[in-house]
């Protein structure tokens, strides 16, 4: 028995030895995968943002959504109301970063332009469209929303500005 044992001492050792070599170098090996995937991603998602800005920096510029909106009576200019509802579709189809794409006008009418033309007739969307107009230059609405101090001025604004139709609260 004792024989045994001192014969497998060397063996021992030796395993000890490889796998101390061998662990150091898989860590080494995982952090260095792991260093380079978050570059990757945090590259990607650099690399998506760029994109969107770029997109919308060439979307404020589209000469459809000019000063020629406030005059135009957009029940009796179908097709340039239903450009309007398919350049709203493409911008939101253009990135999967953008969810939803909408325009509101306040003049002449309060008018939203989501997935169609709607009149806004609701005077509590009318006032919290406003006011988001008047906030200055927030890219979110949750930006404006965060803003608010209370939980119940934070649900109220929330369903206010809230325009997806299938998921609208009653």
């Amino acid at each position: 028995m004792l024989i045994l044992l001192i014969a497998s001492i060397p063996g021992l050792i030796t395993g000890i030895v490889m796998y101390q070599q061998v662990v150091g170098r898989m860590e080494t090996e995982f952090n260095r995968m792991h260093q380079n995937q978050i570059e990757n991603r945090a590259r990607n998602v650099d690399d998506q943002l760029a994109y969107l800005e770029m997109t919308l920096s060439h979307w404020a510029f589209e000469p459809r959504f000019g000063d020629a909106l406030r005059t135009l009576e957009f029940i009796y200019y179908f097709n340039e109301t239903q450009e309007i509802v398919t350049t709203l579709y493409v911008l939101q189809g253009s990135h999967p970063l953008i969810k939803s794409a909408q325009l509101y006008l306040q003049e002449p009418q309060p008018i939203l332009f989501n997935r169609d033309y709607t009149k806004l007739k609701d005077e509590a969307r009318v006032q919290a469209y406003d006011r988001y107009l008047t906030m200055g230059n927030h890219v979110y609405w949750t930006d404006w929303v965060s803003n608010t101090n209370s939980d119940i001025t934070h649900s109220m604004n929330h369903s206010l500005l809230h325009t997806d139709e299938g998921n609208q609260p009653l």
